[in-house]
């Protein structure tokens, strides 16, 4: 999971690498005024929460940090993504973790359950999936060249992969 994990972020990375900082800055009227680098932020920010969480047996992404630096420079959230890939690749897959949240709109609801590292890295790539495909919508919206697979889940490319649908993508 670390190596798709990585090649995930260099992606990402290479993308916000290739816009300048106004199109990084675009607040998409498709995505309420949303820009892309809260997006990436919101990405980068889960990846931190679990790398933070491994030194302390916990995880909570709740707790981010919504660090603006991330969301206002795209060059801040290159070096971040640089220093999250080599953390990542530190990484125990095998560490138990216990998850901590709240998933209802109430306060004071808690929610604590086991995981380990490995599910937690699925879940931080399977978030930044999702994310990747709203980037996309401000990305087309701005006439930028969108990478074929970006935003698309593993499961779903090997689909359309299968059945000669690339075109769709």
């Amino acid at each position: 999971m670390k190596s798709e994990c990585t090649i995930d972020l260099l992606c990402l990375k290479k993308i916000i690498q290739d816009l300048n900082e106004s199109e990084y800055l675009y607040r998409s009227t498709y995505l309420f005024d949303a820009t892309i680098g809260q997006h990436v932020r919101h990405i980068l920010e889960f990846y931190i929460c679990l790398l933070e969480g491994v030194e302390n047996g916990k995880v909570n992404y709740d707790l981010r940090q919504r660090n603006i630096l991330i969301e206002n420079s795209k060059d801040f959230a290159i070096k971040t993504i640089d220093n999250i890939i080599v953390s990542i690749n530190n990484l125990n897959c095998d560490l138990k973790l216990v998850l901590e949240g709240n998933f209802s709109k109430e306060s004071n609801v808690g929610c604590i359950c086991q995981t380990t590292v490995v599910r937690e890295l699925i879940y931080c790539f399977e978030h930044s999936i999702h994310h990747q495909a709203l980037l996309k919508v401000s990305l087309s919206e701005q006439k930028i060249n969108i990478p074929v697979e970006m935003g698309i889940a593993p499961s779903t490319f090997r689909h359309l992969q299968s059945n000669n649908q690339t075109q769709q993508i």
